[in-house]
């Protein structure tokens, strides 16, 4: 492998403001990713629904003190897509 050519993981960056335009199109994403993994393989999307779960307790537990209401309330909505299929 070259050198910087390796992977890094994911990583997620989460505020206490949500004003992107395409922030619309994530949850119903993730809600259609869920479906299509569960049709495929219904282990592979519990992986990728624990996947994404890991990452936002990961991005959320270097805050100092309790999740904002809006941090909290992304944080609700990203697991109710991710439930909704």
């Amino acid at each position: 492998m070259k050198r910087g050519s390796g992977w890094d993981g994911y990583k997620v960056h989460l505020s206490e403001t949500c004003d992107d335009p395409g922030a619309d199109q994530v949850l119903p994403a993730l809600t259609a990713a869920m479906v299509l993994l569960k049709r495929l393989d219904q282990a592979e999307a519990e992986n990728f629904r624990s996947t994404v779960l890991v990452a936002l307790d990961a991005a959320t537990r270097g805050l100092k003190g309790d999740p904002g209401p809006v941090l909290a309330d992304i944080t609700r909505k990203i697991t109710s897509a991710l439930d909704a299929a």
